[in-house]
């Protein structure tokens, strides 16, 4: 058994009309499972009264009659629907079901019920529609998957319409044969209507039957620039094309570390790069520096992010305020002062307490009793 469940085609509509019809179909097979077959049994198909063929395409004989109806209605009606329009597919639906119904009753006569007659009608549409389009089938044999496959509809809806036939011609099955291919003839001859009158248009980038058989022309490509221009105002032309300006970040992106590596070096090999004592400088972007103390109170370029940044003292908070800085030099300890000289100091070598506990020279000043750097 060959069963549909996708069918290949862009939908500029959103189905609704269709949706609703398989949403009646079930409430009233359950109302028939609720009610029993006595409530219902005057709506079955058995002569042209009005009650029975517009009641008719509504019942169900089982579950696996609605189910395998459902899903052909889901596969091929969802396209319709979508191509046609909701209200027109709704017209087409109720009237391809009785064209099915009588078209059973004329040539079989045998009391039936479903919806395959509108169904079938509706897979007559989508063959002149999209001949071409594939259709996702599986192959089930049983209860057991066999295999997947993609074939145009025209030879699924042809391959179908051929086991109507061998029906007919060997009477197998209780099935309405004469319904389901009035149904198809009926839709596709609905189908061809509406194109050669032009109530359905057929995009560019589809192919109806009548077209593949040269009897209408294809669609033009259209122009993507004069479409947008005759269906995009200008106000809204520029809010589309309009590029929103990044902001600039409060602080810049930090380069990678082969640029940290280069800015690095670059630095060392600097002109300006002197020995002797050197400062730690942090940038606002995180770059820590290296310069010479001869630097302090010149001004500086961070090879990271180019930032012109004051060189200072450690701690400093203001003008004529420094601290000490410590750096080794020949064993010696040399502090500084912003626009002073070094002067250098010889290293302690005594602690605080014995410097307290030793007494002071006989004669020895005030000044002289004070306490080594």
């Amino acid at each position: 058994m060959i069963v549909p469940y996708r069918a290949d085609v862009p939908m500029v509509r959103r189905p609704v009309a269709n949706h609703l019809i398989i949403a009646v179909a079930c409430v009233v097979y359950a109302l028939q499972v609720w009610c029993g077959p006595g409530a219902w049994r005057r709506f079955i198909l058995t002569s042209f009264e009005p009650v029975g063929l517009f009641g008719s395409m509504w019942l169900h004989a089982n579950i696996f009659h609605l189910a395998g109806n459902m899903v052909f209605l889901w596969v091929f009606g969802n396209a319709v629907c979508s191509k046609l329009g909701n209200g027109r597919y709704v017209l087409a639906y109720i009237g391809l079901g009785l064209a099915g119904d009588i078209c059973h009753l004329a040539l079989d006569g045998c009391p039936s019920l479903g919806a395959s007659g509108a169904i079938s009608g509706v897979v007559g549409l989508y063959l002149v529609l999209y001949p071409f389009n594939k259709v996702s089938c599986v192959w089930v044999f049983g209860l057991f998957f066999v295999k997947s496959f993609s074939v145009g509809g025209l030879w699924l809806i042809g391959y179908w319409s051929l086991w109507d036939v061998v029906g007919l011609y060997l009477g197998f099955g209780a099935v309405a044969h004469w319904a389901h291919l009035g149904g198809t003839v009926a839709g596709a001859g609905l189908g061809v209507a509406l194109l050669l009158w032009g109530w359905v248009k057929m995009e560019s980038y589809e192919e109806s039957l009548l077209q593949f058989l040269e009897i209408q022309e294809k669609a033009p490509v259209p122009d993507l620039d004069s479409w947008w221009s005759d269906n995009c105002p200008a106000t809204r032309l520029d809010r589309v094309m309009a590029v929103r300006p990044k902001r600039a970040s409060t602080y810049p992106r930090p380069r990678p570390a082969a640029s940290r590596r280069r800015a690095r070096a670059a630095s060392a090999q600097s002109p300006r790069a002197g020995g002797g004592p050197r400062l730690s400088q942090r940038c606002r972007c995180g770059w820590e520096m290296r310069v010479p103390v001869s630097l302090v109170g010149t001004k500086t370029r961070c090879p990271i992010c180019s930032n012109v940044m004051e060189i200072r003292m450690p701690g400093e908070a203001g003008a004529g305020r420094a601290r000490q800085v410590k750096a080794r030099r020949g064993g010696r300890r040399a502090s500084f002062e912003p626009g002073g000289p070094a002067r250098s100091e010889r290293p302690v070598t005594r602690s605080r307490s014995r410097a307290a506990s030793t007494p002071a020279p006989a004669g020895a000043t005030s000044a002289s009793r004070a306490r080594p750097g």
